[in-house]
């Protein structure tokens, strides 16, 4: 009885194959750069590669297939993607936006078939189907291309992985070898994890610092008009303080947290106006041993003074802040609204002009400098600063009802 096996005749399979390289790599280039285009339209950055499988690769998977099932079975990665994330969760992110992209064929999460005991191979492969018809070398429907989806050390091991082992055939038997591997394996995995956390610290910090940031713009927007201001109107629409206030739990031991949950605390504490509790985690920090930081809670602890209307602690820890960063423009600012509210204009107007001199795009500055000539009476030197203010923010509502009031008494 004649053998029936298929024997593929690379020759002509390989001159099919050329003809139509040009045609499968403007397929793929047209593919990635539509992912490439909605990424950077929702802003989420990673790095996107393509590549149309090259014959030799092709040529050993179609006999690999050949010899384990006697048929011609579809390969669906001539034509490739891969998507290289930074993080974790941008990882989701992605195949949502591929899953709104293109028609869905299959979607493989390679690292479910280990156990929590185990590590190998992680990354999202998607088979998603072709916008029109083509076929692959043997005539067959080419319907579909794969997308690959990875963190940048997830990709990192699935290359070396690719060399070590897949590409040269070669499987360890040696424990301590695959140990080794595992360990370094296991490794990628729990830094992809610690980087995670590293960004969500981040955010949330961020986050943090900007609504404090707010808080005291609007703090001082109402304080520093509300000092011996002769237009009532004015004073009244500038002190817009929202009354309402949020409590936080903080009965746990403070000082067996770290210090990056301590100045998280301190922050959380301290944008839902729990001043008191915000000033206790400040000054747990400035007892720990870290010169990194102190200059930084210094600033804290100085603003939340400042909202306590602790107006000359606020001003010994700005003080404090500058003896580490004598050239830091933001905290020369807030020294010099402080001694505005000591009513030192001197020294306050001196603060402005040096924070104005290191960093004079910062319209804060210039709004400030422009309230203190306002009450000393120089309505005209007032007038030139806060139109350097609204030249940095011309859409700013405070800046332009101060012009107006100006314009009254110019």
């Amino acid at each position: 009885m004649a053998d029936q096996r298929i024997v593929p005749n690379r020759v002509n399979l390989e001159a099919t194959y050329r003809d139509r390289e040009e045609t499968y790599y403007l397929i793929v280039r047209d593919l990635a750069r539509k992912i490439e285009q909605e990424l950077s339209s929702r802003q989420i950055r990673a790095s996107i590669r393509f590549r149309v499988k090259n014959f030799e690769n092709y040529f050993r998977k179609f006999v690999r297939r050949l010899r384990e099932s006697n048929h011609k079975l579809l390969i669906t990665d001539i034509l490739g993607i891969r998507i290289i994330c930074p993080f974790l969760e941008t990882l989701k992110e992605v195949e949502t936006i591929i899953r709104e992209l293109f028609s869905i064929v299959e979607i493989e999460n390679k690292g479910d078939v280990y156990s929590f005991k185990e590590f190998g191979y992680d990354s999202t492969h998607i088979l998603i189907k072709l916008p029109f018809p083509e076929v692959d070398p043997t005539g067959e429907p080419l319907v579909c291309a794969e997308i690959q989806i990875r963190t940048i050390l997830q990709d990192a091991w699935a290359e070396v992985e690719h060399e070590l082992i897949y590409k040269a055939g070669f499987n360890p038997f040696d424990k301590p070898l695959k140990r080794k591997l595992a360990a370094v394996n296991a490794n990628l995995t729990l830094a992809d994890i610690i980087f995670q956390e590293i960004r969500e610290y981040q955010r949330k910090l961020r986050k943090e610092l900007q609504q404090r940031q707010q808080d005291f713009s609007e703090t001082i927007s109402g304080k520093i008009f509300s000092l011996n201001s002769e237009n009532e109107e004015f004073v009244k629409f500038m002190n817009k303080k929202d009354d309402e206030t949020k409590y936080v739990d903080y009965s746990e031991d403070l000082s067996s947290l770290s210090l990056d949950d301590l100045l998280l605390n301190g922050l959380l504490a301290h944008n839902n106006r729990q001043y008191k509790t915000a000033i206790k985690i400040y000054t747990l920090l400035l007892e720990q041993d870290n010169t990194e930081i102190k200059a930084l809670v210094y600033v804290h602890r100085g603003l939340a003074f400042f909202a306590e209307s602790c107006y000359q602690e606020a001003l010994d820890d700005f003080s404090k802040a500058l003896e580490i960063n004598s050239k830091n423009a933001k905290t020369l600012y807030l020294r010099g609204v402080t001694n505005r509210m000591l009513k030192n204009s001197p020294a306050a107007l001196d603060d402005l002009r040096k924070a104005i001199s290191l960093d004079p795009y910062q319209p804060d500055f210039w709004f400030a400098k422009a309230q203190l000539y306002f009450h000393s009476g120089d309505y005209l030197a007032a007038r030139q600063d806060v139109e350097a203010a609204l030249k940095l923010d011309p859409q700013s509502k405070d800046y332009n009802h101060f012009l107006q009031l100006l314009l009254e008494k110019t």
